[in-house]
């Protein structure tokens, strides 16, 4: 199925990282909701093809439920594909369904992996060729932050290793010999400071985060991924308000 295709059946174009990263189209449920909604299917990706813009939905097995019944596009999509789908008038399925700001900034930091997993694997890939993952990931990580991950894989399974931890910490310390080729210096005070923001999120008190911690959180996010993704930063940027 080619990626016109799937926009003629939504009725909407496809978001503009759909087609710069194959980790899009990967077969995580936690990815973005279209993945959601194919696993529920019934369906799984397969041969994405980035340069001709092509790949196969292959039957089998639902592996996850859908989203909270939404409306959209993507639901139409896959709806087409399993059957009929009712939508809630007025539900947008990518609208944030948190309450916390706590829970805001979790939303904020999945948005900001999606963004940086493929983008961090795909500079580490032009410097390092079929070694990327050996000697740009793995041999940069510090021994808890390679806890858990493998000694090798496809570059999709491996992409999906890359939290947003990890790929902080990875244009941290890649800063000046990659990174900061294509990105400003302003980049680099903003990395550093959302690697502060991470391990104070993955360490919550008993009191939710404050307002103001929150949205400035989330207005670094979007100003880290705005020139990497500017789909990604528009949603980060609706988490703030």
């Amino acid at each position: 199925m080619t990626f016109e295709e799937i926009e003629r059946v939504i009725g909407a174009p496809l978001p503009p990282s759909a087609r710069r990263h194959s980790a899009m189209w990967s077969n995580n449920p936690t990815n973005w909701v279209m993945t959601q909604h194919w696993l529920a299917a019934g369906y799984r990706t397969e041969k994405v093809g980035m340069k001709n813009g092509r790949l196969v939905f292959r039957r089998a097995a639902p592996d996850v439920p859908p989203a909270d019944a939404g409306g959209g596009s993507f639901t139409r999509t896959f709806g087409a594909l399993k059957g009929t789908v009712t939508i809630a008038p007025g539900v947008d399925l990518t609208a944030p369904m948190s309450t916390s700001n706590h829970q805001r900034v979790t939303e904020g930091l999945k948005i900001l992996t999606t963004v940086l997993a493929p983008y961090v694997a795909q500079a580490l890939r032009a410097e390092f060729a079929d070694e990327w993952w050996s000697r740009g990931v793995l041999g940069v990580l510090r021994k808890d932050q390679r806890r858990d991950l493998p000694a090798t894989g496809t570059d999709e399974a491996l992409i999906t290793k890359l939290d947003a931890a990890r790929c902080l910490r990875l244009m941290d310390v890649r800063w000046h010999d990659l990174f900061r080729r294509k990105l400003s210096d302003k980049h680099r005070t903003w990395i550093k400071e959302l690697i502060s923001t991470r391990n104070e999120w993955a360490h919550p008190g008993s009191v939710d985060m404050a307002d103001e911690d929150a949205w400035r959180a989330l207005d670094t996010m979007t100003r880290l991924v705005e020139k990497i993704a500017a789909d990604a930063a528009e949603r980060l940027r609706a988490l703030a308000r």
